[in-house]
C-alpha cells in the first residue's frame, strides 16, 4: 500500500507539472489525463491489495483518505476550481467518481469474480 501512495505521488508530480506548462490545455484533456496516468497507477491491483483493508476499519479510512487527498488534488488542479470549493461540486464539474467509491466497487467485483472460481472449482472437483 505505501507503494502505491508514493507511486500515486509522483506520477501526480508529473501530470501537475504537464497541467502547468500546457495552459492551453483544455479541462476535458486534463481530466483523461489525470485518470489515465494518475488514476490507473492508483488502482492497479485494487482488488487484491485492497480487499484485506475493508475488514479494518481504521486503515482503509487512514488509506483511502491519502488516495483521495492525491485524486482530489489533482481533479482541482484539472478543472480549476479553489480548494474551498466542495467535493460534491469538484465531483459533478469533472463529471467524475470519488476514490473510495471505485475502489470499494472494483474490491467487490474481485470478491465476487474469487466466489465464482471458487464454486466453479466445486463443481468441477
Amino acid at each position: 500500500m505505501e507503494q502505491t501512495i508514493k507511486k500515486s505521488r509522483r506520477a501526480m508530480a508529473r501530470v501537475k507539472d504537464v497541467m502547468r506548462l500546457e495552459g492551453w490545455m483544455a479541462p476535458s484533456v486534463k481530466l483523461t489525463l489525470l485518470d489515465t496516468v494518475v488514476r490507473s497507477v492508483m488502482l492497479y491491483a485494487t482488488g487484491v491489495w485492497a480487499g484485506n483493508l475493508l475488514n479494518i476499519q481504521e486503515t482503509r479510512n487512514k488509506w483511502m483518505k491519502k488516495l483521495s487527498v492525491i485524486y482530489n488534488m489533482g481533479l482541482r488542479a484539472a478543472t480549476g476550481l479553489d480548494r474551498r470549493i466542495p467535493l460534491w461540486v469538484l465531483y459533478v464539474t469533472a463529471k467524475r467518481v470519488a476514490v473510495h467509491i471505485v475502489i470499494r466497487k472494483i474490491v467487490w467485483r474481485y470478491a465476487g469474480y474469487l466466489r465464482n472460481m471458487k464454486e466453479e472449482q466445486v463443481r468441477q472437483g
